[in-house]
């Protein structure tokens, strides 16, 4: 017989969810077995799957979590076939400043930068690097708000969920 177990793991839980604004995520945890635990994998429900460093006490670093809910299965297995499987349910949330915006909220350089962040995170689970952002390094306080930088955004959500605009985007604003 063999069990699994994420006691003494990270994320720090035991339990069967967690909440994170990272997305990438190193699990760990306890693997036991009387013929002895040969391989420990794990797979996530929005896509992605790997192999543990280790098996008794195995580590599986560098998950890439998906913005919601994704549940990674963990599967310990033994010499002769036999193989255990355990559950954590992550919900990857990232936090916004000034959430929700306000009509009188005025625009600023962290409100692009937190979603770029968002976007890039996206555009990883994809395997792709990371946008080609104009200004890569907004500085809050000192770096102006521009169209150019919400054009940006809108072209790599578009290309990070996979829907390519038909017709040129609109201008934002007109001189």
């Amino acid at each position: 017989m063999i069990g699994s177990s994420r006691r003494g793991s990270w994320p720090p839980t035991a339990g069967p969810t967690y909440d994170t604004t990272s997305p990438l995520l190193t699990l760990g945890g306890i693997a036991s077995d009387n013929v002895g635990v040969t391989r420990v994998t794990w797979t996530s429900s929005r896509g992605g799957s790997g192999t543990a460093s280790g098996t008794t006490s195995w580590t599986a670093d560098r998950i890439l979590l998906r913005i919601g809910t994704n549940v990674l299965t963990v599967t310990a297995s033994d010499a002769v076939g036999n193989t255990a499987t355990t559950t954590l349910t992550v919900t990857l949330a990232f936090g916004f400043t000034d959430d929700p915006l306000g009509p009188s909220t005025p625009v600023r350089a962290v409100h692009f930068t937190e979603l770029r962040s968002a976007i890039d995170s996206e555009r990883m689970a994809f395997g792709w690097v990371g946008f080609e952002w104009t200004d890569p390094a907004l500085i809050p306080g000192i770096t102006l708000a521009k169209a150019a930088h919400l054009s940006e955004l809108r072209a790599a959500l578009n290309q990070a969920v996979g829907h390519f605009p038909r017709t040129p985007m609109r201008p934002l604003c007109r001189r």
